[in-house]
């Protein structure tokens, strides 16, 4: 429960700081106006590991929609999926952020 709490906690932050509901927060963040500047601003290298990352996101939200239908054994493994993705884009995002603070643009 403490970490449905956690990710609620997020969520609000989120939407308090942008002043809109965390799908439109999200939708914009991944919008093609963006993710064309986002193209133009990192290598070609880091950009097709992020877009890869948000597909296979793409490929899971669905199963995460009906998440408390799934049996156990299909919950553990979407929770290590879900766990790999996390892992995943921290550090490309991780890596996006050094590369911007460079200057290297």
């Amino acid at each position: 429960m403490s970490v449905l709490g956690d990710l609620l906690s997020l969520m609000a932050d989120i939407e308090i700081k942008y002043g809109k509901g965390i799908d439109d927060v999200v939708k914009e963040a991944i919008s093609p106006p963006r993710l064309l500047e986002l193209s133009r601003s990192i290598p070609p290298e880091l950009f097709t590991r992020f877009m890869s990352l948000l597909l296979k996101m793409g490929l899971i939200s669905s199963q995460t929609q009906n998440i408390f239908q799934l049996p156990p054994n299909e919950k553990r493994l979407l929770a290590e999926e879900l766990k790999e993705l996390s892992k995943e884009l921290s550090s490309i995002i991780e890596e996006i952020n050094r590369y911007l603070s460079s200057g290297k643009e």
